[in-house]
């Protein structure tokens, strides 16, 4: 996320020193961008730290400001002086003590199978967004979670606007759409897709601000054509010529499917050749 310290902070009666130094920390470990409203009246509170702690502060901000302009999209969150929180507001507006709890929380990306489902995100993202991934992993600012299929996943997005704001914000929905035809999902998957939409309503963020479900049925039925042929030749060696050619004939094509009704020939029957959903807010540059 993007931390814009707003400079009314300066003012409260009671400074909140070594909550504004822990947001500062964010920016040092890398896991979320600070920047300032306004710098020079920042300068004057950085003056008053101990050299090495202020050199630090100053690295935060300086970098800070290189990646909002260098880096890709991220949820802004304004810190101030406010009375309550705004969940609503673009950008976020969040207290101190809040902030801390918000950005506190790893983003937790919830999916029906977290080992198969994780294999998938991280086996389709571009290399740059894929080492991002496995980096917010490693230092657990990213937890793939298994919710334990499709309706268990609905249980948590229905409590999801009676929990606290700050968890929604850090919650990523993501499942199949399991349509046994092209356009058609299952109730389930498209009650999940009508709540996602009711969070963004709720809280005024675009559609796929907190998840989605696959235009397909399956997350492996996004498999590249070009992807397969390669895996057909490492897997049958001499033999994948001979798979290839046969599945250029109807009959051939029948028979790789599946029988009619099967769960193959309906991931076959299911296909179709773009993605609904993307994970760009994660590459390279951006926060998390």
């Amino acid at each position: 996320m993007e931390v814009e310290l707003r400079q009314d902070l300066l003012t409260a009666r009671t400074r909140e020193e070594l909550t504004l130094l822990a947001l500062c920390a964010f920016g040092l470990s890398g896991r979320h961008r600070v920047v300032l409203d306004d710098r020079s009246a920042w300068e004057p509170w950085a003056e008053t730290l101990p050299a090495g702690l202020r050199d630090e502060v100053h690295l935060v901000w300086d970098e800070g400001e290189r990646r909002r302009y260098a880096g890709g999209p991220s949820e802004r969150v304004a810190v101030a002086l406010a009375a309550a929180s705004r969940f609503d507001a673009t950008p976020l507006v969040v207290t101190p003590t809040e902030a801390l709890a918000l950005l506190g929380r790893p983003l937790r990306v919830l999916l029906e199978n977290g080992r198969n489902d994780r294999a998938f995100v991280l086996a389709f993202a571009d290399t740059a967004t894929r080492l991002a991934l496995e980096v917010a992993e490693r230092e657990g600012w990213i937890v793939f979670e298994t919710a334990g299929g499709i309706g268990e996943l609905l249980v948590r997005i229905r409590a999801a606007p009676e929990g606290a704001p700050r968890e929604v914000f850090r919650t990523m929905f993501l499942c199949d759409s399991d349509a046994r035809e092209p356009g058609h999902r299952t109730r389930e998957a498209t009650t999940v897709q009508e709540k996602l939409a009711e969070l963004s309503v709720l809280y005024g963020r675009p559609a796929g601000r907190f998840g989605a479900v696959l235009g397909r049925r399956a997350a492996e039925n996004y498999a590249p054509p070009g992807d397969l042929l390669a895996w057909a030749s490492a897997g049958f060696g001499r033999r994948a010529s001979g798979v290839i050619e046969q599945a250029k004939t109807e009959q051939g094509r029948a028979m790789l499917a599946g029988e009619q009704g099967s769960p193959r020939a309906r991931d076959a029957g299911s296909s179709r050749p773009s993605r609904s959903w993307s994970w760009g807010r994660t590459r390279a540059g951006s926060s998390i």
